[in-house]
């Protein structure tokens, strides 16, 4: 499990924007207040990050298909670069890729693709320093939240439904070592408190941009014996 727990993120420049969604939405915490392409399906954001050892980052909430991303340095010089593809083995609407550690200042350009005939959007990112926890015992169980809104009507067993973006849930149980782990989490999540965050809730289970989410994590309970830590952890996605 990793979680960007440092961020860096610092400026936001997009080569389309509609007026209504601008593409400083990606710096806000809320992934439903998003940036949006102004009538064009390809489009390129460049964030900027501060100094200081950012080594991740992570988009959330996109329609795009793929991304093709550019890390690069303070001298503008490539750091590492590729392309995410967010339809293989089945479609996702985020991603996450780490990098080379770079102490000084940069920027990664990502260039958002989406089916033709829309305009790509997306709603989060992140770029930061990694805290690396050790992994969950097994994978993790996942549950949504029903936003949806629902009227009973007069008619018997009618209702009116307003359907609303389902957000993710998980629950797992990590073994951490007491003396860093487990205290490294718990430091986190005093630090954050109901802050989202961008995490890789597995970094073994073989997709990353599956098990990568923009959330909060719930309040942690841990079971002690002398050098191990059975901990408990909620994680719920940010909507």
């Amino acid at each position: 499990m990793k979680i960007i727990s440092t961020d860096y993120t610092n400026t936001v420049s997009s080569t389309s924007e509609h007026a209504d969604y601008p593409d400083d939405n990606v710096l806000t915490d809320y992934s439903g207040e998003y940036w949006q392409a102004n009538g064009t399906n390809t489009a390129t954001l460049t964030v900027t990050f501060s100094a200081g050892g950012a080594n991740a980052f992570l988009f959330s909430y996109t329609n795009a298909t793929s991304v093709d991303y550019d890390v690069k340095d303070s001298g503008a010089s490539s750091i590492k670069s590729g392309t995410i593809d967010l339809t293989s083995p089945h479609t996702v609407d985020r991603g996450w890729m780490e990098f080379t550690t770079e102490a000084g200042t940069g920027s990664v350009e990502l260039a958002f693709t989406s089916a033709a005939g829309t305009s790509v959007y997306c709603g989060i990112v992140r770029i930061g320093a990694v805290t690396d926890i050790s992994d969950p015992l097994m994978s993790p169980e996942e549950g949504e939240i029903d936003n949806d809104i629902v009227i009973e009507l007069h008619a018997p067993g009618a209702n009116y439904v307003v359907q609303r973006r389902r957000l993710r849930t998980y629950s797992f149980t990590l073994l951490l070592s007491r003396s860093t782990d487990y205290y490294d989490l718990r430091k986190i999540r005093e630090d954050n408190g109901n802050t989202p965050l961008a995490m890789l809730l597995s970094e073994n289970a073989g997709n990353d941009h599956e098990w990568c989410i923009w959330g909060v994590m719930g309040p942690i309970a841990g079971m002690h014996d002398k050098t191990k830590t059975y901990t408990t952890l909620d994680i719920r996605e940010q909507g």
